[in-house]
């Protein structure tokens, strides 16, 4: 929690620790790119998060934004999930997150 800017999750448990969803490997092939897939999956992704929120008690979704495909790609991911509302943890460029309450309002 404490590389969480201040105020990123309301009612924050005093344990300092906030239940989280980590998303890994959402991806879409090469060649099906640019037709709006990749926000129909992470849009799913964001609904099913908040389905479980009540019962589980989560508070965020995270996900880390790969490397592999070089920095053009990696600068377009950070915009495209910049665009959807995640925010870089501070210190952790490449982590971002989301407060799944924030997705009700």
């Amino acid at each position: 929690m404490a590389d969480l800017p201040p105020g990123a999750v309301a009612r924050a448990p005093r344990t300092q620790l906030i239940p989280a969803v980590f998303l890994s490997h959402l991806a879409v092939d090469q060649h099906h790119q640019g037709r709006g897939l990749g926000r129909i999956l992470l849009v799913d992704a964001l609904q099913r998060c908040q389905s479980v929120q009540q019962m589980l008690g989560v508070r965020l979704l995270l996900l880390d934004v790969s490397h592999d495909a070089g920095e053009a790609q990696r600068i377009k991911l950070l915009r495209f999930y910049a665009s959807m509302g995640f925010r870089a943890l501070p210190g952790w460029p490449d982590r971002l997150f989301l407060s799944i309450p924030a997705l009700s309002r």
